[in-house]
């Protein structure tokens, strides 16, 4: 099982031709932080603009529009989400390019001790 860092040094060095690529290595990076991660789908019931993920750990719970490239499109609804969640408590658009900032951002969760 690969580790936290060995996870995030993928992400940097990896040019991900799909984003569905990218959004499966960020909830691993995720879940190696002891995060629990939920990956909202379109559809009945999800407000338009719902982020992709969302995650907690231990009393935290963050949002994040997962992109492939930082400059890609943000559907309608995406950004007003994301700047009420972040209100709330976290929230980002996360591109492989802008990973380093979640990386700084959430260095202090922790895993829950067994």
């Amino acid at each position: 099982m690969a580790t936290t860092k060995q996870i995030a040094d993928k992400i940097k060095k990896t040019k991900y031709a799909k984003e569905a690529d990218f959004q499966a290595d960020l909830i691993r990076w995720l879940k190696s932080k002891g995060c629990f991660v939920i990956k909202h789908q379109a559809g009945p019931g999800v407000p338009a603009g719902t982020a992709d993920l969302s995650f907690y750990n231990l009393g935290f719970y963050g949002f994040i529009e997962v992109k492939l490239r930082k400059n890609s499109k943000h559907q309608p609804g995406q950004d007003p989400f994301i700047k009420k969640m972040n209100e709330w408590s976290y929230a980002r658009f996360v591109s492989p390019e802008t990973f380093p900032e979640l990386e700084e951002d959430l260095q202090d969760l922790r895993k829950e001790d067994a």
